[in-house]
């Protein structure tokens, strides 16, 4: 179990580094939209996860330390680190924007538009297909 275990963490932390990797290449973020419930809570959440992870290990606790409890802890923390490398709003870069783990260069932006008041729908291209986006921008960054 514990093998099982270290491959979980061992995918999160590749899949973590993959998607930090990622967002470095693609430059300094030009707009991201931030708010409690978007940005804030899933921290929260990512953390709460960590901290779980830690304590699972029972490193700072009196218990004995075993394969399982490490193993199983390293792998929430990994799910945890991963968990904070995602955004669930589109990070737009310098060299393109970021949807959850799609990397989409400015390239394959087809268009875009104002859907409703506060929503803007972005139209690119993913793997040859066309996907449409809508996200939440708020009234103060409307350019």
């Amino acid at each position: 179990m514990s093998n099982c275990y270290s491959s979980f963490s061992g995918f999160f932390f590749g899949a973590a580094y993959a998607q930090f990797k990622m967002k470095k290449d693609l430059g300094d973020i030009d707009y991201v939209n931030t708010a409690f419930i978007s940005d804030l809570l899933p921290n929260l959440l990512a953390l709460t996860i960590i901290i779980l992870g830690i304590a699972r290990t029972s490193i700072f606790s009196e218990q004995t330390v075993s394969p399982i409890r490490l193993s199983s802890g390293i792998s929430l923390i990994a799910i945890g680190i991963y968990a904070v490398t995602l955004k669930v709003t589109p990070e737009f870069r310098k060299k393109g924007f970021v949807i959850l783990d799609r990397e989409i260069p400015w390239k394959d932006l087809i268009s875009y538009n104002w859907y409703q008041e506060q929503v803007i729908e972005l139209e690119f291209k993913h793997k040859d297909q066309l996907r449409i986006h809508r996200s939440v921008v708020a009234p103060e960054d409307e350019k």
